[in-house]
This record gives C-alpha cells, structure tokens and sequence, in this order.
C-alpha cells in the first residue's frame, strides 16, 4: 500500500503524477483543497503532500444550503431571547427539509462554487509550480444530496420524556438513506479547469450494498501510518470520528478501523454563535466555555439527546449526522429559552458532556487498542483547551499527537486524503473496506468526468497500464 511521506529532499519531483482534492466541510463554511503527487503505481507508490489552502467560503453559500434545515436564533426577539428555531406553522424547521430530500444548492450557488473551485485549483498549481497538463485528476467531496424516503414525524414535547427519545433512537437507526448527487456542479468545475474529475464516492459502495460511506480510512492510512506503531485518529470537527490506523507491519486492511462518537463543534459552535451575537463561529481556545458552571438538568438533557446520533448499521457512520445534530441544538435552545439557563453556562455543561461522550465511545470501540495506539488528534476541537483538557483526562491520554508534529497541514488533511483517494481510483485500488461499509464486495469509488480532450487522453492512457487489484469474474475467465 502507499507508504506515508515521499522524502522532503525529492519534494516537486518531474516524476510525480499529480492529483488535487477538494473537501467541503459538513456545514459548507470551508472549502479545503491540496495538492498531492504520487510517485510509482498501484501498491509500490510514495505520497508527497504537495501545497494546501484552506479558507471560508461566501456567506451565501452556507446560507443556501443551511436555510431549509438549520437552527436559527434571532437574539431581537422576545426581549433578548432566543428563537429556537421554530417555523411559521409551529414545529421546528430543522424537519420537513428531510421529507424526502436532504439540503441541495440552487443552480446561480453551484455556479458560484465552481468558480471558487476552479480558481481554488489554478492556484494550487500556481503555488506548486505545476502545469495544468501534469494534474490528471481533481477529486471532490461534499456533503452530498441523500435521498431520505418515509423519514419519520421527529416532533417531541417540550417537556420530553425518556420514551420520547428511546423510540425516536430506534427509529432513525432504521433509516437508509440514498446518496443521489454532490452537491458541486462538478461537470461545470471539469469545463472551465480542462481537469478530469472525480465525484460521487459513495455512489459505488451502495450499489454493492454498501451505506455510501466511510472512505477516507485508507487515504489516511496511506498518509499517516507508521511503520511500527498502531495509531488512533480522533477527528474533533463537526462530526467526532475515530479512525485506527495499524502499522505498515500487520495485514492493514483488514485491521483498519473506523467509528462515529456522534456531534461535536456542531453542537458546540451554534451555542458560541448565539452567546457573542454571531460574532464568534466558534470558541477560540475555550475562553468563553471556561466561564461557565455545570448544569445538572442540561447533562440530562444531553444524555437523552445522545439517543440522535445515528449509528449506521456498520461502523456508526451515518451522512445524517449534521441534520440530528440540528436537532438536538433546537431541543437544547427551547429548554434554554422555557428555563431561562445562562448561556455561558451551557455551553460550559455541553462541551464537558461532548468530551465524556467522545471518550466514552474511544473506550467502548477501540478500548483495547488504547495502550498500544499513539493517539492523533486533528480537527478544530484541538485548539479547545477545555475540551481537550477534560477528553485527554477521560482517555487517560497525556502526549497526544498532533498533525503539525507529523509534517501535515491540520488545515488541509481532509482534502489530501480526497486527493489520494482519486490516486487510488486511478490506479484501481477499491477504497470501499467491506467490514466499515458493509458492502458485498470492494469497488473502486468514483465518477469521472472527463476534462479536455488533452488531459482525458492522458488519464485513460495511465489508467490503461494499471492492473485492477480487484477483477470481475467475467473479466478473469
């Protein structure tokens, strides 16, 4: 498999094969993207992580996408108060959204992202030095559109009960949702770059019956395993994910290992928002959560709340995270506005709940690797001292690692694992692992949309050389 670093004295290498990735978060607040050259094929190659950029994305473009399901809290009403979030008919915006279709851009935003994109990716090439002829691929991630059929009726009581929540948990773990498109007009991006794209990863792990995801294991793996020590990823973004990372020493995808801890800085972050006026996105180092007392009727609250993140039928990874992740911010904003709780102290309470949670779920998922795995943490909720103080102390946990110490940008790794993702397409190496999908079988993931006549000849040229690591019984015969 592909091995971590390629050496830093061979950086900018003429050998490399290049690939681009772009990942949007959960939120559509940030566009990451980063190069990457691969150098080799198939099993043999080096990654070099190549340039990154990072940045926020125009407010209507988040505006567009959250406007149909997120929370919103207009501090002029109700004498300072906090509207939760509530419709013109009385139940909670955050729901109908998901009656048959998860949040989609309209055509003028998808336009206006691609542009960001293709510029995004002109300049990566600029940085790096690098012609356009020489990028085979760019890959693409967002947060999708999902078809979600029968989604069931999620109104409950302002006063809820225990029940309320126990019934609502087991019925949206029966809920298999439908990856249909992306979210970018990719097509559009392929147009105005002349670059080959890869989208629609999730597509090819549900039509061998897979639940569309996770599929950055193994591009993390390639970029962050070490050859002798067991690692534990802990990504502390929107969404809290654990990725175990065996050493290069041990059949590694069979062991590979991923799992959900449920919301993070989406739970967190709506709260910061609220409490500075939306001046702050998110709690800078944990200042304003340090300022608050623990509430004993909101850790209630939350643990009841808990019963929302969704864990899919393998591994607890779920695309609905983000949207019961607005749901449980909705409860906890009208129990705020009926009991008149000090924001402060809030989010004090829900940052300690989420980091007993994440530990929680580290223990009772990978609990036994603890002793033998380094711990590698990435994600925004690395720079929460409060956070991060109260996890490592659950975890037992004193020198963890992060991405600065290993030569990553923290601030690109998402996309550079999108980008050898779509190394690995083209080389034909399935990313799919069946035991984290539940697919029947590995498959190679991604969609491609050819760029110009130039580039698309060059692709099919490389793709021609590669030997598929998995065949089809047809092609065998």
């Amino acid at each position: 498999m592909l091995s971590r670093f390629f050496p830093r004295s061979h950086r900018n290498s003429p050998t490399a094969l290049w690939f681009a990735g772009l990942s949007m978060t959960s939120c559509c607040r940030r566009l990451e993207a980063a190069l990457v050259g691969i150098h080799g094929s198939g099993t043999d190659s080096l990654v070099e992580i190549g340039h990154g950029l990072a940045f926020d994305l125009p407010e209507t473009i988040r505006q567009d996408y959250v406007s149909n399901w997120q929370p919103s809290f207009d501090h002029k009403r109700n004498r300072g108060g906090i509207d939760n979030g509530m419709s013109k008919s009385g139940k909670d915006a955050a729901l109908p959204s998901l009656n048959g279709m998860s949040p989609r851009l309209r055509t003028p935003t998808r336009k206006l992202l691609a542009d960001i994109q293709a510029e995004t990716v002109r300049e990566l090439l600029t940085l790096a030095n690098v012609s356009p002829s020489d990028l085979f691929a760019v890959g693409i991630n967002d947060p999708g559109v999902w078809s979600i059929e029968d989604f069931p009726d999620m109104e409950v009581s302002r006063s809820p009960r225990i029940g309320d929540f126990e019934h609502l948990g087991k019925v949206l773990r029966s809920i298999k949702p439908v990856f249909c498109e992306p979210l970018s007009d990719t097509t559009t991006l392929a147009t105005r770059t002349g670059c080959n794209v890869f989208d629609a990863f999730p597509a090819l792990d549900l039509s061998v019956g897979g639940q569309g995801g996770p599929f950055l294991p193994l591009p993390y793996w390639a970029m962050l395993h070490s050859s002798e020590q067991h690692r534990l990823l802990l990504d502390l973004g929107q969404e809290a994910r654990i990725t175990f990372l065996p050493n290069s020493s041990s059949g590694y995808k069979s062991q590979i290992g991923y799992g959900s801890a449920g919301a993070c800085g989406s739970l967190i972050d709506p709260i910061v928002q609220a409490l500075t006026n939306n001046e702050q996105s998110h709690d800078d180092g944990g200042r304003l959560a340090v300022q608050g007392e623990k509430l004993p009727d909101i850790r209630e609250l939350l643990a009841r709340l808990e019963g929302w993140d969704v864990p899919a039928t393998h591994s607890h990874w779920s695309p609905l995270t983000p949207f019961l992740a607005a749901r449980q911010v909705s409860e906890i904003f009208g129990q705020v506005r009926l009991k008149n709780w000090s924001l402060r102290d809030v989010l004090c309470t829900v940052v300690e709940s989420v980091a007993c949670r994440i530990a929680r779920a580290v223990r009772m998922q990978f609990g036994p690797m603890l002793t033998d795995a380094e711990l590698v943490v990435i994600g925004g909720g690395r720079l929460h001292g409060v956070l991060m103080k109260k996890l490592l102390l659950e975890l037992g946990c004193e020198k963890p690692v992060f991405p600065e110490n290993l030569g990553i940008d923290p601030d690109t790794l998402d996309a550079s694992a999108i980008a050898v993702l779509t190394s690995l397409a083209v080389n034909q190496i399935p990313c799919n692992l069946p035991h984290l999908t539940g697919a029947e079988t590995e498959r190679v993931l991604g969609r491609i949309i050819p760029g110009s006549p130039q580039n698309w000849h060059k692709l099919v040229q490389l793709m021609a050389t590669v030997k598929p690591a998995v065949r089809s019984l047809r092609s065998a015969v």
